[in-house]
């Protein structure tokens, strides 16, 4: 579950009017709460334990909020608390799991570059196609996050494949 997404997808409730304007705003004021104190840590202007327990304190408002919006007579209200309450749980496990982010915005830097190819290109035609492009967006992926010169990367896979030896690794051996 992604913070950042919860709070884009909460947005339109604000411009609808009555329960929804009241659950989008108390929303977004929880939203910025929660990446203010999240930044003050990851920045070190607050210790963990802060942090863990501001957001906590938080974490029971906008249980008060969704409980809230449950009852909503606005549908669309109402099904989002319920939807949100759903993923419960896997909104907070960044609390208390070392190395979970809030949000999945380094996932999604990571996947930009495949997404920008598909829609520049439209795509491939077939499934093998999109099989070979996937591959070789990973192996572009891969030499980028490893430092790695991808022109560099398969001139040597062609090099090794046409005397017959094997693939160089593309992941560094492990120390």
């Amino acid at each position: 579950m992604c913070w950042a997404h919860l709070a884009r997808n909460t947005g339109g409730l604000v411009t609808r009017g009555g329960d929804s304007t009241r659950a989008g705003v108390w929303a977004r004021s929880l939203y910025r709460s929660l990446f203010a104190d999240r930044s003050a840590f990851v920045e070190d202007w607050t210790s963990l334990r802060t942090c863990q327990r501001r957001t906590r304190q938080m974490q029971s408002g906008f249980g008060e909020l969704l409980t809230q919006g449950t009852l909503s007579a606005d549908v669309m209200v109402r099904r989002m608390c319920k939807g949100i309450d759903h993923l419960w749980p896997a909104l907070w496990t960044y609390l208390d799991v070392p190395g979970v982010e809030p949000t999945n915005n380094v996932a999604e830097r990571a996947i930009r570059p495949a997404v920008l190819w598909r829609k520049g290109s439209s795509g491939t035609q077939s499934g093998s196609g999109a099989r070979f492009a996937g591959a070789m967006l990973t192996v572009a992926s891969t030499c980028r996050m490893h430092g790695l010169d991808l022109f560099a990367y398969l001139a040597g896979v062609c090099t090794a494949c046409m005397a017959d030896l094997a693939v160089p690794p593309l992941l560094p051996a492990p120390a």
